[in-house]
């Protein structure tokens, strides 16, 4: 999972497609996915940057925060338990800079760090519930903001 944070710590959220089969038209992180066969966290964050985002990074690029353990019921038939590794992608790009995977993401958009955190204070209902992971996010940037 990989957060995309602005230089004004504007953090980018993408709504999940509608069609999604765990929290459909949902804000969520800015991307995710599963890794293939093979794969370590790192080449799966690249590849999935670039599937979802349009993004061409390098290793160096993305900022490691954390690894995490997730057990997660989203749906009634649906069991996602799963090892996430996070990380933080600093960029400059505007929105109409990235080009979406129109089969994962229906829309994008920045909030300010103080907006994601009311969203997960209040238990926003069109925000896809990651909390710990969201926390994390937030120790991270308020520890840059008092450097």
């Amino acid at each position: 999972m990989i957060w995309v944070v602005n230089p004004e710590r504007g953090i980018l959220l993408q709504r999940r497609a509608p069609n999604k089969d765990s929290h459909p038209n949902c804000w969520d992180i800015s991307c995710g996915g599963h890794l293939s066969a093979g794969d370590d966290s790192i080449t799966g964050a690249i590849r999935e940057l670039a599937e979802e985002l349009g993004l061409k990074v390098k290793p160096e690029d993305l900022h490691f925060l954390l690894a995490s353990k997730r057990m997660a019921r989203p749906a009634p038939d649906f069991i996602n338990n799963s090892f996430d590794d996070l990380y933080i992608y600093f960029t400059n790009l505007e929105l109409n800079q990235f080009v979406m995977q129109k089969s994962e993401i229906s829309a994008l958009k920045y909030v300010s760090l103080d907006e994601l955190k009311t969203m997960v204070r209040e238990h926003n209902s069109d925000l896809a519930p990651h909390e710990p992971l969201y926390e994390k996010l937030f120790q991270y940037l308020d520890g840059l903001q008092n450097r």
